[in-house]
């Protein structure tokens, strides 16, 4: 799941079992969890500025 807010956010929620890339250029604000390098990892979601 994801969606985009104003001023550039974006918020990713991976709910499946597989690691999820994550966008090229963006920075992480928040995240649920650890992540696996550029990998947003199954039950895991993050805030990122883009």
């Amino acid at each position: 799941m994801a969606f985009d807010r104003a001023d550039g956010f974006r918020c990713l929620v991976n709910a499946g079992d597989t690691p999820l890339a994550l966008p090229g250029g963006a920075t992480v604000l928040l995240s649920s969890g650890d992540l696996d390098g550029p990998l947003l990892p199954s039950d895991t979601a993050v805030w990122l500025s883009m």
